[in-house]
């Protein structure tokens, strides 16, 4: 569920299943395959900005995130032009985080390591410029499919990396003449 910290609205979705609800401005989707839920909020306004919770139920403890809203007129501190990104088997991608300030910056897998360990098997080289770090990974395979993020200092930015299967190659039978 994702709300504010001051009000009493909840938005649930269905144990493990792929369901999407809708509140209001908000909604929020549950995809099982990944683990991962999406919450979703439209015509966000500056009356928008604050506490948030996540939370999932469970028959133990709840798993909860704290995380804070800014809404912010102009470029953001912390955007990427695409939040998915697609590539085949083999190939690279090229993933810009845009920020406006100096503070430490990683990339990291959701619930995972951070920097070049982040994606075994695949070559991780991050590019740091004035106000852009460059991803840069290549030899991309099936399983690095799945949920990143670019951070600088305490700000996060996710990007979901898809790998698709490399198609074969082509071959064209050539009709000759006996």
């Amino acid at each position: 569920m994702a709300v504010p910290s001051d009000t009493l609205d909840i938005i649930t979705v269905g144990k493990y299943s792929d369901q999407r609800k809708k509140h209001s401005r908000v909604s929020i989707s549950d995809d099982s395959a990944q683990q991962t839920f999406t919450v979703t909020m439209t015509s966000i306004s500056a009356t928008d900005a604050g506490s948030y919770w996540c939370c999932i139920e469970l028959s133990g403890p709840d798993v909860k995130q704290h995380l804070e809203l800014q809404v912010t007129e102009g470029a953001p501190d912390l955007y990427v032009k695409n939040q998915t990104v697609t590539a085949s088997e083999g190939s690279s991608v090229l993933i810009s985080c845009f920020h406006q300030n100096q503070k430490p910056k990683r990339w990291c897998k959701l619930r995972g390591e951070c920097g070049k360990e982040s994606m075994h098997g695949a070559t991780v080289e991050l590019i740091d410029s004035d106000k852009c770090l460059k991803v840069n990974i290549s030899n991309l395979r099936m399983e690095h499919t799945g949920w990143y993020f670019c951070a600088v200092g305490d700000l996060q930015m996710p990007v979901y990396i898809s790998v698709t299967t490399k198609l074969p190659a082509q071959t064209t039978a050539l009709n000759q003449p006996r």
